[in-house]
């Protein structure tokens, strides 16, 4: 198989971002696009000159397909990737991949066993700068020091009652919607200080403010992952907050520059991969500020590298209830 031909399932803003993001990817492209709505899907695809479907079975049952692209709501996450799973099409889900752990690890077990790729779409774990940020953290690894990392992500979202972001049946809320974002950077930055992949929290405690419908509006975390490294995060749909990551030390100081709200396309992304002027260095810039589109596309890269060039080892990011697992499925063909 030299290229992947994707299939999109729901046909949103945040898919239109990846339709323009394949463009850009070799190896790739986009063939066809699955939604309910007969007008908005059909629109979608005379956009990008692709087949328009409405039926699921046709959809997901067309050989030409590789692998899909799922973007609909949060409660939609596990019916969809169970289908495309269970006919053999490879799998990038939308964050969050579900809405409990029980239908993540359903999810998990059966694309292990079926020997299908399937990754949960966090853009910046697999952005350059992502990597070059873990690279330049030996200035801060003294095991004598301690180290907090702190993050935040929260908008104010003035939305009606019944909107997804307020509505529990739809795996509304801020922590589902965008606390994996600060949540999983903690993570990744304490594992890589550790010499691990990521780390576990050994303790966490945790206040938040409710909706009346019951979601979170805001929550907010102090999380310790060792003796030395403890973490705050915070994410937020009824406030402005600083969007930024900052790591420290009593010597030292990384911060990123925070996101300006008219950008919020961008999502948490862009304070991650702008990088400031530091108290220890300046990590060299990995990559120029550009549309969200191209960041996407180094997501559709790293996948149809794993396709195409080391298929038989399927690399999984599954974020279950809260908790991140990266690993590689010891599959065997």
């Amino acid at each position: 198989m030299q290229q992947i031909n994707w299939g999109i399932i729901g046909p949103g803003s945040i898919a239109s971002a990846f339709a323009h993001s394949i463009q850009g990817a070799s190896n790739s492209k986009l063939i066809s696009v699955y939604g309910r709505n007969e007008d908005k899907t059909k629109t979608f695809a005379n956009k990008f000159e692709i087949a328009a479907h409405h039926d699921l079975k046709e959809f997901i049952k067309d050989a030409k397909i590789d692998a899909v692209y799922i973007a609909t709501p949060h409660s939609e996450h596990f019916t969809f990737t169970l289908e495309a799973i269970t006919n053999g099409k490879h799998v990038l889900c939308e964050k969050p991949f579900t809405m409990n752990a029980f239908e993540s690890m359903t999810l998990l077990n059966l694309a292990c066993s079926s020997n299908i790729f399937l990754m949960e779409a966090y853009m910046y774990r697999t952005h350059p700068q992502t990597k070059n940020i873990l690279s330049n953290l030996n200035f801060i690894q003294d095991e004598n020091k301690k180290i907090l990392i702190e993050a935040s992500f929260g908008f104010e979202a003035d939305v009606p009652i019944e909107h997804r972001l307020r509505d529990p049946q739809l795996g509304g809320g801020a922590i589902l919607d965008i606390g994996c974002y600060p949540l999983t950077m903690c993570k990744l930055i304490a594992g890589h200080l550790q010499g691990q992949q990521f780390a576990e929290p050994k303790s966490l405690e945790a206040s938040g403010q409710l909706d009346e419908t019951g979601v979170d509006l805001q929550s907010h975390a102090h999380i310790i992952f060792s003796d030395t490294i403890e973490a705050k995060i915070s994410c937020a749909i009824n406030e402005q907050l600083s969007n930024n990551l900052v790591i420290s030390s009593d010597d030292h100081l990384l911060s990123p520059s925070g996101l300006n709200p008219k950008d919020a396309s961008m999502f948490f992304l862009l304070s991650f991969f702008t990088l400031s002027s530091c108290v220890s260095f300046r990590v060299p810039a990995a990559t120029d500020k550009k549309p969200p589109r191209t960041i996407v596309t180094i997501d559709v890269k790293k996948i149809v590298y794993e396709l195409l060039c080391i298929p038989s080892k399927p690399l999984f990011y599954i974020t279950l209830n809260n908790k991140v697992v990266n690993q590689r499925c010891k599959c065997i063909h």
